[in-house]
């Protein structure tokens, strides 16, 4: 009868070892099974690493933990640190997503989305990463008419806010402006749009990467060079003016004659660019340019010859009307405010006909209140409805 007890208490034991390894394993393959999710659905690879510290803690107490563990506390344990884990990583995605008018609704028409896989970009455009656009249609929309559309940079955060917009001038009869969103398409938009990051070392992702000229010698305000050898913002633009504007114009009825590109921050810096690659022709993706609280106008300025000269070539004339909207907070960095004022007067000393150009610089208005005034007015310009600006 004593070595039966013996025997049972060895394979007691085994038994117990086992379920420790086997709840260690498991923790570890939920861990690596958390990476690749959260990597794939926030396609933000290196900022899932950390995930890799979850079964630590969790595995140290299993080798301190004295009692006998069954296999039923193994599945019950696994699935508990999975569901946390879900839980606590979703939430830090979700609260991560930040959007200006988030608690506004779309009240009327209706919100379709186009996407561009990511090997699609990669293939032709050379940018890693998958593309999305929102478009929000009037709640009438009728194929019969000509709309005029806003395209908007920085469509993850951005397009909700300009839809409500739009809708709310719709609602009132104001006028209907197509809305398109370019964005990546994420829950977390902070990763997808890059987050952070912009040492010229890392792997960039998003705005960080494709906002930006690799021929660009500017120095940003951390004193890092903004152009690099990874920044892909002439192949950005050449996605937008050559897949996504004509994508658009198949899809739905628009008036390629009221078309505008806006930009803030870095997608302000892409809207003074596509402004120097007007053509004065019936095919130019945009014919209204709006830049918000954008200081980096070196790039610009040595391009805005080649806008000069298109027009030039066309008797002084651009096609149909041309809009640019400058708005410049003037409170967010008073020392530019001359830098905008100067830009105005160059495009006004061109003696275009045809060229409407505009500046704002409101006073007691920070950087925020600059993006909404921007997207606001942005909307009212292309409806052709009054918007602010200063005469200079």
């Amino acid at each position: 009868m004593e070595e039966i007890k013996i025997k049972t208490a060895k394979d007691k034991a085994r038994e117990n070892i086992t379920n420790r390894v086997l709840l260690c394993v498991s923790m570890c393959l939920v861990t690596i099974g958390l990476y690749f999710v959260f990597g794939f659905f926030f396609d933000a690879w290196p900022e899932s690493i950390p995930i890799f510290l979850l079964p630590i803690v969790p595995c140290i107490l299993v080798a301190r933990y004295k009692k006998t563990y069954k296999l039923s506390r193994v599945v019950f344990a696994t699935i508990i640190l999975l569901l946390g884990a879900f839980f606590c990583y979703f939430s830090v995605g979700l609260k991560a997503t930040s959007k200006p008018g988030y608690g506004e609704r779309i009240t009327i028409g209706k919100v379709e989305t186009i996407n561009y896989s990511r090997s699609f970009m990669k293939g032709n455009y050379n940018i890693d990463q998958k593309t999305q656009l929102k478009v929000w249609l009037p709640e009438d929309y009728d194929s019969s008419k000509k709309y005029p559309v806003m395209f908007v940079i920085d469509g993850d955060n951005l397009f909700k806010y300009t839809a409500v917009t739009a809708s709310l001038l719709s609602k009132r009869g104001y006028g209907d402006v197509i809305i398109v969103g370019i964005g990546y398409g994420y829950w977390n938009s902070t990763y997808a749009r890059g987050g952070m990051v912009h040492d010229k070392n890392t792997k960039l992702r998003g705005r960080w990467r494709d906002y930006y000229f690799a021929d660009d010698t500017q120095i940003d305000v951390t004193g890092n060079q903004i152009g690099g050898e990874n920044k892909r913002a002439k192949e950005y633009t050449e996605f937008i003016s050559k897949t996504v504007v004509p994508d658009i114009r198949a899809k739905y009825s628009i008036d390629n004659q009221n078309s505008t590109i806006f930009g803030y921050e870095f997608g302000g810096y892409l809207a003074q660019y596509f402004l120097t690659q007007y053509k004065p022709t019936e095919d130019t993706p945009f014919t209204n340019f709006v830049m918000v609280d954008s200081e980096y106008l070196d790039y610009y300025n040595a391009h805005i010859e080649e806008f000069r000269n298109a027009v030039k070539e066309n008797d002084n004339k651009t096609y149909s009307p041309v809009k640019t909207y400058r708005i410049w907070g003037g409170d967010v960095k008073s020392s530019e405010n001359a830098n905008q004022v100067n830009t105005y007067h160059k495009l006004n000393n061109f003696g275009f006909s045809g060229l409407e150009n505009y500046v704002w610089i409101p006073k007691d208005v920070d950087h925020s209140d600059a993006l909404v005034i921007g997207l606001n007015h942005a909307v009212y310009l292309t409806a052709g409805l009054e918007f602010g600006y200063t005469e200079l």
